[in-house]
């Protein structure tokens, strides 16, 4: 069977090989074309069937027009805050209720044809000539852990370098199949699909996340899995309600990354032991892409690693005057490739703050072994410094999922009274108490271990998955001046 024949798509409702997926994207291409969609638009795509969305999203890639995701899961009123501040001029979806009054809709009906309502039947006038092949690949929001999400553009010739370096750390293979958890409207998502289609593997697309994971890899011949540590916690609850004998469950599966935020040991350990050995820790941001990948030789090496540089980037732990770190010190991560984003949209502010002298700062602090294995040491933003010494909050979080009874951990500053910022932290964990808690931390972390540890049946996440963690230190500051009072 050629390569045309075989599955590019897989949804709930039917798939398209390669041949099929290539012949909707031209058709949809001269579509777009009929209503002025050329080089130098900016579209919005609300979706909720992932397979078209993947469609149109290639369609106008190939035409180099800009697109913004605009998720239908959210109110009106955020789809037209997200529509206005990335100029949108039209919006493209499968949902007839368009999301900002008087911008023009594209339905994509059931004979993958674009149908046009709205203003002038959907006919954009002309594009000013300063304008034409000019404009972005991709506008995207960041994961706005701050609430004020940054906005971020990849231009075409970055968004293909990041697919080449995104495939240059997976082993993947032609005919073989991935699924991603994330929706589409997430970049990272849709970049990574774009990057299996190039590398000839089928993206499976169900219309929302697999129940059962394991389930859903045996069904359809999986062989390669991307999830956020989030997702992949969530993955394992689910999982324990459904217990197999035999352990590891997809022996057949090739590779489970996961990443977007810190993933904690004891999650390591349990995908490794009781769904897959193939586990691939990730680090990186929407900003710079994926920047290491800790195998699982790497991991065994190096508990807590989140692994070495990917090709093309490179990675400097410094100290506060920009110098590299000694092996093993604690400094600031910094990273450069070529090319890579340079600033944020509309944000001079900030992007100063990340983007100088040539270097990505994530805002991230860690340490370097000797063979160039990252370890995570927490946010910038978390450090605390108590009687003159850093206290890292991802140290406190580490030794709290060490205890067995932790699936998770948080860590972050609270200013108590006059004192200095102390260490506070929130768990999920079962049948253990705070005392026992707090007496592991002191075995392991003397006088910088948490103030308190409050208990927790999730932690708050962004729908990027990360930690909420200044929603965590307001609910404990309410909680500990409601003692006082």
């Amino acid at each position: 069977m050629t390569l045309g024949e075989e599955p590019a798509v897989i949804g709930d409702d039917g798939s398209l090989s390669f041949r099929q997926l290539h012949s909707l994207v031209e058709q949809l291409v001269a579509d777009c074309r009929d209503v002025g969609l050329v080089s130098g638009r900016v579209v919005g795509l609300r979706f909720r069937d992932p397979l078209k969305h993947l469609v149109v999203s290639l369609a106008l890639l190939k035409e180099s027009v800009t697109q913004v995701a605009i998720p239908p899961r959210e109110s009106a009123s955020a789809q037209k805050k997200m529509a206005d501040t990335t100029a949108v001029e039209m919006i493209i979806g499968d949902e007839p209720e368009p999301p900002v009054e008087g911008l023009p809709l594209g339905l994509i009906d059931a004979d993958w044809r674009m149908r046009w309502t709205g203003a002038s039947s959907g006919a954009l006038g002309p594009l000013p000539g300063d304008l034409r092949a000019s404009g972005p690949a991709l506008i995207f929001l960041g994961s706005g852990t701050t609430g004020h999400p940054k906005m971020m553009a990849v231009d075409f010739s970055l968004l293909a370098y990041l697919i080449e370096r995104d495939l240059a750390v997976r082993d993947f293979r032609q005919g073989e199949r991935h699924y991603c958890e994330s929706s589409l409207d997430y970049y990272t998502a849709k970049r990574r699909s774009f990057g299996c289609l190039a590398a000839g593997v089928t993206v499976m697309l169900p219309r929302g996340p697999a129940h059962r994971l394991v389930t859903y890899c045996l069904e359809h011949g999986v062989h390669h899995v991307s999830l956020t540590a989030s997702q992949a916690t969530a993955m394992l609850v689910r999982e324990q309600a459904f217990p197999a004998p035999d352990f590891p469950r997809l022996p057949a599966l090739r590779s489970i990354f996961v990443g977007s935020s810190p993933v904690s040991e004891i999650t390591r350990q349990r995908i490794r032991r009781e769904i897959s050995g193939q586990l691939f820790v990730v680090y990186g941001s929407n900003e710079f892409g994926e920047a290491t990948v800790a195998s699982p030789d790497e991991q065994d090496k190096h508990p807590g690693t989140v692994g070495r540089a990917c090709p093309g980037v490179l990675l400097q732990v410094v100290n506060d005057s920009g110098e590299p770190c000694r092996v093993g010190e604690n400094g600031h991560i910094r990273l450069q490739s070529w090319p890579m984003m340079c600033g944020y949209m509309g944000d001079s502010s900030v992007a100063n703050r990340n983007f100088r002298d040539g270097w990505y700062y994530p805002g991230d602090l860690g340490s370097l072994s000797e063979d160039g294995n990252l370890i995570f040491r927490g946010r910038l933003d978390d450090m605390m410094i108590c009687r003159g010494v850093n206290i890292y909050p991802r140290e406190i979080e580490l030794v709290l999922e060490s205890h067995p009874a932790v699936s998770e951990a948080a860590a972050f500053p609270l200013r108590t009274g006059t004192l200095d910022n102390l260490p506070f932290a929130v768990v999920c964990a079962e049948n253990v108490s705070e005392a026992e808690l707090m007496q592991h931390c002191q075995t392991y972390l003397g006088w910088r271990r948490p103030l308190r540890i409050f208990f927790t049946a999730a932690l708050p996440r962004n729908p990027a998955g990360k930690v909420l963690k200044s929603v965590l230190a307001q609910t404990v500051a309410e909680r500990v001046n409601a003692r006082k009072a």
